[in-house]
């Protein structure tokens, strides 16, 4: 069975962590991006290497995380947000 994996922002570092997924999935693991997660609109609907960033991360994604797994299907959220308190 293959493993759908969100993606927690939809910058450079989510992409970098969405490119090393994709190597492994073509390398023969069973992994694939459900999607990323970002709090700018103007990301929302933008896609990158035909993935969606989908919709704002949840108000407190640490335990709003399983929610969002099991709206987009997913087993896995991982982190691409590279600094969540600088502003």
């Amino acid at each position: 069975m293959t493993m759908r994996i969100l993606i927690l922002g939809g910058g450079a570092h989510a992409q970098t962590i969405a490119d090393v997924i994709l190597q492994l999935a073509d390398g023969g693991q069973p992994l694939r991006v459900a999607g990323f997660l970002d709090d700018d609109p103007a990301l929302h609907g933008v896609r990158y290497q035909g993935i969606a960033v989908l919709r704002p991360i949840a108000k407190v994604a640490i335990f709003d995380a399983e929610t969002q797994r099991r709206r987009e299907n997913a087993e896995v959220t991982v982190q691409g947000v590279a600094n969540c308190n600088q502003k």
